[in-house]
């Protein structure tokens, strides 16, 4: 007899099923007639969440402000996505050769403290379906949480409970160092990450503290004591350099919750800080195997604030559109136009030039007043000279086109633009961006 495969059997059981009669139910109803049947008019709302969607015209904002001088700031899309968090206006322009790192490891130590309910703030932010973090960034320390719109008020409490009952010991004190110590070797071992970290502040800010750098946490870092860390918190993250910020959060619930849990929350106004002040220029380094050269490059542009005070959003936006424009990757780089491998230095350069790794361009703002524009590269060694030259040549023909030939560069131009634009847009459909962004509004404003 012939073997049936399996295959075989399945179809044949299929084909069985299929010439199967329905089995109608024991009751049967009369069938219904479709022409009687009332279906509601397209132009009707559908349900509750079309009508809300529909009060989307304009955020509504607000700001206020708290007796101890502590600002709030609420932006209301009626989301059911919140975001509220705390800014503070403190960095490395506030630490010293001493304490260099502390505002990192203040950072990190942020949501490691014990909750009410004896779990850490971390677990117990999950607990509410919520994401905490914190991050320091261009002079200023931003931590905050992501939850539903109906858990703003645990998150709320969370937030009071990482900063009012900020504490740290020796032992997380020495996770931290070690954690730093873990970081630099993998910075050591990624050359890219050693020009980022190590290159980049130094070339923009010198030997200022704003120019310190992970390779100078190594020395500093372990030298801290808790109470170090403790005092500068006190001294630095006060009321009147903080920002508490509500999206998708009623303005009258922020400032009736801020009350409730940041009433505690004083200090007084610390000593004044240095400006962040840009040094700029170009800085060079060889591997210590011999193998590999980099170059960091920055340039100083006008940011945030023009000389009246206000926000000058076009020179701002003109800043990010030549940094698209310049663009950029590395050698092992693949994919379309996001991946940057259309842009200038990609064309020019990584596509041509087999002895460089990898050349890109970013930028950062450098307080409130600049931002800076950063190239760099990673080559062979013996190679640097002509490549950091090609660079230069790169960017003098971007501005030349721009001055001198703009029909050459206008498709250029507008994907930039364009870029740029999906870029600012895409930041802005996340709660935490526009929580980010709204503080840093503020403190340029006020």
């Amino acid at each position: 007899m012939a073997q049936i495969s399996n295959a075989t059997k399945t179809t044949d059981f299929i084909s069985k099923r299929v010439n199967y009669p329905k089995v109608l139910p024991a009751k049967s109803t009369a069938p219904v007639n479709k022409t009687t049947v009332q279906y509601p008019p397209l132009s009707e709302p559908f349900g509750p969440i079309l009508e809300k969607s529909g009060e989307l015209k304009e955020p509504v904002r607000s700001m206020s402000t708290l007796p101890s001088g502590l600002r709030i700031v609420t932006e209301d899309c009626l989301d059911p996505l919140s975001s509220v968090g705390f800014c503070v206006h403190v960095g490395k322009q506030n630490e010293d050769p001493s304490n260099y790192g502390v505002t990192s490891v203040i950072t990190n130590c942020l949501f490691s403290g014990v909750g009410k309910s004896g779990l850490p703030l971390q677990v117990e932010a999950r607990e509410i379906g919520a994401t905490a973090g914190a991050i320091n960034d261009s002079g200023l320390l931003y931590f905050g949480i992501e939850c539903s719109r109906n858990h703003v008020p645990e998150a709320m409490e969370l937030l009071s409970n990482a900063l009012c009952k900020f504490t740290i010991t020796e032992e997380m004190l020495e996770n931290e160092v070690h954690g730093f110590q873990d970081e630099i070797e993998e910075t050591y071992e990624y050359k890219e990450e050693l020009i980022n970290y190590a290159l980049l502040p130094k070339v923009a800010y010198g030997d200022t503290p704003s120019g310190s750098s992970i390779l100078d946490y190594e020395f500093s870092v372990p030298k801290l004591s808790p109470q170090d860390v403790i005092n500068f918190k006190n001294k630095f993250i006060v009321p009147s350099k903080s920002v508490l910020t509500g999206v998708n959060v009623s303005s009258d619930e922020m400032k009736t919750l801020a009350e409730k849990y940041f009433s505690k929350f004083v200090g007084d106004e610390p000593p004044p800080s240095d400006p962040i002040k840009y040094i700029g220029g170009q800085h060079f380094l060889q591997s210590e195997d011999g193998l590999q050269a980099a170059f960091s490059l920055s340039f100083r542009a006008e940011g945030w604030l023009d000389k009246f005070g206000g926000i000058n959003w076009k020179k701002t936006m003109a800043f990010s559109v030549l940094e698209r424009l310049l663009g950029g990757g590395d050698s092992f780089q693949s994919g379309g136009p996001g991946s940057g491998s259309i842009s200038r230095l990609f064309v020019e350069i990584i596509h041509r030039d087999m002895k460089v790794s990898s050349c890109s361009s970013s930028s950062a703002p450098a307080g409130f007043e600049n931002m800076v524009l950063s190239i760099t590269g990673l080559c062979e060694h013996g190679h640097l000279e002509n490549f950091y030259k090609t660079v230069l040549g790169v960017y003098s023909s971007i501005l030349e086109d721009i001055q001198r030939n703009p029909a050459k560069i206008e498709q250029e131009l507008h994907r930039a633009r364009l870029q740029t634009l999906s870029a600012l847009f895409n930041d802005l459909t996340h709660p935490l961006e526009r929580r980010e962004d709204i503080s840093r509004q503020v403190f340029c404003m006020c």
